[in-house]
């Protein structure tokens, strides 16, 4: 009885450990781009870049990249069949701004990788068939300078023809961040206004009245009520703590099962051997948690 008491007290740890690992580790787009949108000076964006630039490594980079670039494309996409409905503005911008700057910084990031490497992937005869846009995709997240002069010249000579200033910067080596600048948060918004009533002097501020109020409308609905980044910070502790505690159980329990089998009779060590497979799952599921929680959010960014 206690020894199935203390399979389950292991089971719910291993259990909360995999809960609490998928809670740390998860890319939560959304809520730093909304932390990046409340920032109310540089400061506090820098800030915020360099949280998520800390988390950045060469195993995770195209992980951050895919996230990034599947928001940018999502927010673009929203954009633009909102202004072709005929709206005259659109409430996606401080949003693709935001998205913009930190994937930016996920793309130099990512060059930096690139430079480290000291190698490219594809070939010099693949990348002379590279059309102006793939060039500029391979541009964003690799280093110009390990390219040949061969690649080199016969780029230029495309993005000229093609008169693109800005992918010939980045051929030319600089950042993405340097290249791209688009309109600062909280930018001033243009409506196409139609005209007041005359009639009556009551009226006179009315349309812009509501104009402000559909903005606070907006922005209090676009508050983030649950700060992601903190809820990871503060629970990054409690994983580690949990974890050890896991591990810790992990062995001691293998110890008495492995003591138990050596020391019982032929029927106790069929009883230990049934054990065994509790304790196997046990272990199956707190050292492999991490490839759980990297198919899980794999699945749900393709949602």
């Amino acid at each position: 009885m206690k020894k199935t008491i203390l399979f389950k007290i292991l089971s719910i740890f291993l259990c909360l450990i995999l809960l609490i690992q998928i809670s740390v580790y998860a890319i939560d787009v959304d809520s730093v781009i909304k932390s990046y949108k409340k920032a109310e000076n540089n400061s506090e964006k820098k800030q915020i870049l360099n949280d998520v630039e800390s988390k950045i490594t060469k195993e995770n980079i195209d992980e951050y990249l895919d996230a990034y670039e599947k928001k940018y494309k999502k927010l673009k996409d929203l954009e633009a069949s909102l202004l072709a409905s005929g709206a005259a503005s659109s409430p996606y911008t401080d949003d693709i701004n935001a998205t913009s700057s930190i994937l930016n910084m996920i793309r130099d990031n990512a060059k930096s990788f690139s430079k480290e490497s000291g190698k490219i992937e594809e070939s010099d005869e693949e990348l002379l068939k590279y059309n102006t846009s793939e060039i500029k995709e391979w541009l964003l997240v690799n280093d110009p300078s390990l390219l040949s002069d061969t690649v080199k010249k016969e780029w230029e000579k495309k993005l000229d023809s093609n008169a693109d200033a800005s992918t010939i910067r980045l051929l030319n080596g600089e950042s993405v961040q340097e290249v791209y600048h688009y309109t600062p948060l909280n930018a001033p918004k243009i409506y196409k206004q139609p005209s007041k009533l005359a009639r009556d002097d009551t009226y006179d501020d009315g349309l812009e009245q509501s104009m402000t109020d559909a903005d606070d409308f907006i922005t209090d609905g676009s508050n983030d009520k649950l700060d992601m980044q903190d809820f990871q910070t503060q629970f990054g502790d409690i994983y580690n703590i949990v974890l050890q505690i896991g591990v810790g159980l992990a062995v001691i329990v293998g110890i008495v099962l492995g003591v138990k089998f050596i020391l019982s009779s032929v029927e106790g060590k069929a009883e230990v051997k049934k054990m065994f497979i509790t304790y196997v799952v046990s272990c199956v599921v707190i050292f492999g948690s991490f490839g759980i929680w990297k198919i899980v959010v794999t699945i749900l960014q393709t949602v």
